[in-house]
């Protein structure tokens, strides 16, 4: 048959004692790899298991409408607790929301590493997962992950509430 596991692919491969051969395939959806076994010949296609998110699709748009959200509750609540809430250090709510609202925004870096983007000259979406990575990495990357991590939990946990 044209399609099978990879693991009948590799028992078959080993009966054989031939080497299995692989060639990477661009499709509409990213990528897919075609397998001969030098035996048999026999092609084997298999799908990566990564989602790609596409940019208009509801799931994303709900996810940047939650984080719209969230940066406007922090413009307000940063200045805030800047002026007028002195650090302590202590779990309160406030602290556990930001801690919370600290790991959306880095769950959001995970989720920008997975969102296709257009390409500007055809116009399409780039679905290829590495060069979504690629792409991300050479843009946003540094700036969501300096701007999300929680560096003030980090220094409360380094030197205690004396700082």
């Amino acid at each position: 048959s044209l399609l099978s596991s990879s693991s009948s692919l590799n028992e078959e491969s080993q009966e054989s004692g031939g080497e299995i051969e692989a060639e990477r395939v661009p499709y509409e959806h990213g990528t897919v790899t075609l397998q001969a076994v030098s035996a048999q010949q026999e092609i084997v296609v298999r799908k990566r298991r990564v989602r790609i998110v596409l940019p208009n699709s509801k799931y994303k748009l709900l996810w940047d409408a939650i984080n719209l959200f969230l940066m406007i509750y922090c413009f307000f609540a940063i200045p805030y607790s800047l002026a007028f809430m002195p650090s302590t250090c202590v779990a309160s709510w406030i602290e556990i929301s930001d801690l919370l609202i600290d790991f959306v925004f880095l769950a959001d870096c995970f989720v920008s590493s997975l969102t296709a983007y257009t390409d500007e000259e055809t116009g399409a979406f780039v679905t290829e997962p590495r060069a979504i990575r690629q792409r991300y990495f050479h843009t946003w990357l540094w700036l969501d992950l300096s701007t999300s991590f929680p560096i003030d939990h980090l220094i409360c946990i380094t030197y205690g509430p004396s700082l």
